[in-house]
């Protein structure tokens, strides 16, 4: 893997069921609303499912802004969505969710390069801060996932994200 090439996974459990989570974490226009990182996201077309793209800007604790777009490329209510990802970043970015007990098992995966200058040029001595700034965001995300889902009604309102389970076996 070069040095602008990051592999992000991250495994949550949400107490909540796979259609709520899914009703945040598979549409980016909810992100900005409980993602304190993702300062904004607005839409590009008015597609929903495949095709649908949004602008992203973000902006976690390191000194930087990240901006980029995000093309869904797969659409599996309530269990995958995976987008493709241009600008600053490059790559692919999938969720997925799966019942477990009285929630869901969360995996965000995330395959992607550098394609912001500044960040390419630093990567030799700065990729360690990057991914530390990362696994930062993803903690936030996981916090404001846990409080959203515990705004709403039914089975998930008492809803956090708490301590990951082992994975459902197949």
């Amino acid at each position: 893997m070069s040095l602008t090439e990051y592999h992000f996974l991250e495994r949550w459990h949400a107490d909540a069921v796979p259609e709520a989570v899914w009703g945040l974490v598979g549409d980016p226009l909810t992100y900005a609303r409980w993602w304190p990182e993702f300062l904004e996201v607005a839409p590009l077309n008015a597609i929903r499912g495949v095709g649908a793209r949004v602008a992203v800007h973000v902006k976690a604790a390191l000194p930087y802004h990240m901006r980029f777009e995000l093309e869904t490329i797969r659409y599996e209510r309530p269990h995958v969505a995976e987008v493709a990802v241009r600008g600053d970043l490059v790559g692919r970015m999938r969720w997925v969710l799966a019942p477990y007990g009285s929630g869901t098992y969360v995996v965000f995966e995330e395959e992607v390069r550098t394609g912001k200058a500044l960040l390419n040029l630093l990567a030799p001595i700065g990729k360690p801060f990057f991914a530390w700034n990362h696994r930062l965001m993803m903690r936030h995300g996981e916090a404001g996932l846990a409080a959203e889902l515990a705004k709403g009604a039914g089975p998930w309102a008492e809803g956090s994200v708490g301590p990951t389970p082992p994975p459902p076996r197949t």
